[in-house]
């Protein structure tokens, strides 16, 4: 009982004052963390910048419940915060609900939001307004909480406005309309930019002809790292007009809202330290100052998203002065948390300084089912009874992401490869014809230009799905059987057959428009190599590989038992049995994967190429926008020019 009544003290003595500090820690991990979305798909990272956006409001709103329930009652006990404070206090939870500039969405979804935001902020103004007035008579802080909720009532609607310029409606009506004065040095390869030009992509606005062979021209001239480069600044950039404040901040708004933030928090400090205090606690003064230098940390992570912005390069033509008077101004509050920011990203994260997380994901089917269900696994009891308990309360899914997805360093030689690929491919500028089948192509191209009419069949005759398990399994096969032909284009192989796996089972939403039946397909497949793994009694998964080829006539009448299936293994093994034939067989598969990549990136929605930036990005969104700027795909058609 005592302990019961020492804890309702506490609660009663700390539920707010615990709360806001909460809301602020939430706020300063949230402005520093968020910008690492686009550089790293590491699950910590992920998951702790995904648990600080959604608690952040929560907080924020829920401190601010709690205020004005407490301001209703008459009777004031010693335990309790003074009044006066409450209302300094709930004019920082506006501060906090208009969040930092590195981040206003988690999701797209969350852009289409922005009027639930603004209709938040007029609730909040009233609640605050009666908060307010039931802190008089007595009230010493009024001329620090005007500055206070001034600032508050800025900074919330600016992310009310970045929401709203950030989404897909908004976007339509406004692709091309800004121009770029200014380029940053990484994109001044020659006297060309096209960001302005193709970043309607984004909201399927298709570049016209005449923008298609200015940008082709440019690029069939470039190596593949200058390439590179720039589709990755460009990609970089949607990701920040999607997600960040960044076309809210760098407007004549937004450089109103920095100066009038300055101002008045210095203003509010200064204005603090100077009034009565003799009626307020010693820890609420504390926590006040607490919350006044974790405004300014919370805001200079402003200056570390002009440091990381291209989209800032480019508007400082406009408001060059202003900008680097105000950003000499924010390096006096932010040398200490710049320095230990940078520290923990390159020691302890070990996050680099990049457009986006330059890593390739990769899922082996063969290899999953081996590793997982292999004899000498099953036949630990331990290991069965915690599979199966993970499998019913479902999360074998997402506990396999973790376990069997990797992650690889982004090969710059596949890069190159791709990209010179895909340059001598004809473009809709050269031949309408021949570009539309390049677009369609999911290997034919490749199969019809080395002579290997016998596998049309696996391309022509296959749903998309079907196809890309097919080769999957098949690359697998002959990839675990030895290392001849080829040694780059074997690894090259596996790289990419993993990483189309990946899309297809890890990544539905990309996959979606042209993923046919996969999953119940995939489904199948994985149950028939489970029971082909634990039929082989192999222990190694080249023994395995070697032994399924072999007994492949064998095999046959066992596939067929199950008229219902929909599983590819069949097919597979024969196809992997007619590549081992092949002199040039990872010539041919790797060609075949390098189709049905650009496949996938000139089919998948838009959306989910915009989706994708947020999570570190996607070699198939590289894919899509360098198709884009030779000319292969969707285009306006010349006469609307």
């Amino acid at each position: 009982m005592a302990i019961g009544v020492t804890l309702q003290k506490l609660w009663n003595a700390w539920n707010i004052r615990g709360l806001i500090l909460l809301s602020l820690s939430i706020q300063i991990i949230l402005a520093f963390a968020a910008p690492l979305r686009r550089q790293t798909s590491k699950t910590f990272t992920v998951v702790l910048i995904w648990s600080t956006y959604l608690l952040a409001d929560w907080a924020a709103i829920y401190v601010f419940g709690i205020i004005s329930n407490t301001v209703r009652s008459s009777s004031v006990t010693p335990s309790e915060v003074n009044q006066g404070v409450l209302a300094l206090w709930a004019s920082f939870l506006l501060i906090h609900m208009g969040g930092p500039d590195t981040i206003t969405a988690y999701s797209l979804e969350d852009n289409a939001l922005w009027l639930r935001h603004l209709t938040a902020l007029v609730v909040k103004l009233c609640v605050f307004g009666y908060i307010f007035m039931k802190s008089f008579p007595g009230n010493d802080l009024v001329a620090p909480t005007v500055l206070v909720l001034v600032t508050g009532v800025i900074k919330y609607g600016e992310r009310t406005r970045a929401l709203f310029l950030a989404s897909l409606d908004s976007l339509k009506g406004s692709v091309g309309r800004r121009k770029f004065d200014k380029l940053p040095e990484k994109f001044e390869l020659q006297d060309n930019y096209f960001f302005e030009r193709f970043v309607g992509m984004i909201v399927d606005i298709m570049p016209s002809y005449s923008e298609l062979t200015e940008s082709r021209e440019f690029f069939i001239k470039q190596e593949a790292s200058a390439a590179l480069k720039l589709i990755s600044g460009e990609l970089n950039l949607m990701y920040e007009i999607l997600y960040t404040k960044i076309i809210a901040a760098y407007s004549t708004w937004g450089v109103f809202s920095r100066c009038t933030f300055l101002i008045n928090m210095v203003a509010a400090l200064v204005l603090f330290c100077l009034s009565k205090k003799d009626k307020i606690e010693g820890v609420d003064v504390k926590i006040t100052y607490g919350l006044l230098v974790g405004a300014f940390l919370v805001d200079v992570s402003r200056r570390r998203m002009v440091i990381k912005s291209d989209w800032a390069h480019m508007s400082s033509e406009n408001f060059g002065t202003c900008l680097i008077l105000l950003d000499g101004v924010y390096l006096l509050f932010d040398i200490l948390p710049f320095f230990v920011t940078e520290i923990f990203l390159n020691c302890c994260l070990r996050i680099k300084d990049k457009s986006w997380s330059e890593t390739i994901a990769s899922f082996n089917l063969l290899e999953y089912c081996f590793q997982k269900h292999c004899p000498k696994k099953n036949s630990n009891g331990v290991a069965q009874c915690s599979d199966s308990i993970i499998q019913k309360v479902g999360l074998a899914e997402k506990l396999d992401k973790m376990k069997y997805v990797t992650r690889n360093e982004f090969n710059k030689d596949l890069w190159k490869f791709i990209f010179e690929t895909i340059k001598t491919r004809p473009s809709i500028l050269d031949d309408e014809v021949k570009a539309r089948e390049v677009y369609e192509s999911r290997g034919g191209l490749v199969l019809r230009e080395n002579g290997c009419d016998e596998l049309m069949h696996y391309v022509k005759d296959f749903e998309f799905d079907r196809e890309l398990l097919t080769w999957h399994i098949a690359t697998g096969i002959c990839y675990g059987i030895g290392p001849n032909g080829n040694n780059e284009k074997r690894e090259f192989s596996k790289i990419l057959s993993n990483y189309m796996m990946y899309l297809l089972i890890q990544q539905p939403k990309m996959m979606s428009p042209i993923a046919g039946i996969g999953h119940s397909r995939y489904s199948d497949t994985r149950n028939q190599i489970n029971k082909i793994v634990a039929d082989s009694g192999a222990e190694k998964l080249v023994d395995f590989c070697t032994k399924v080829l072999e007994d492949l006539t064998k095999a046959e009448p066992a596939h067929e038992k199950d008229s219902g299936s929909k599983s590819v293994m069949l097919d597979a093994c024969v196809l992997a049995q007619t590549l081992e034939k092949n002199s040039k067989k990872w010539e041919v598969i790797l060609g075949v994967w390098v189709e049905m990549l650009s496949y996938t990136a000139s089919h998948c929605r838009a959306d989910a190429h915009a989706r994708a930036l947020s999570g570190g990005g996607e070699l198939v969104s590289h894919v899509w926008l360098l198709m884009a700027h030779l000319g292969i795909g969707p285009h306006r058609p010349k006469e609307e020019e």
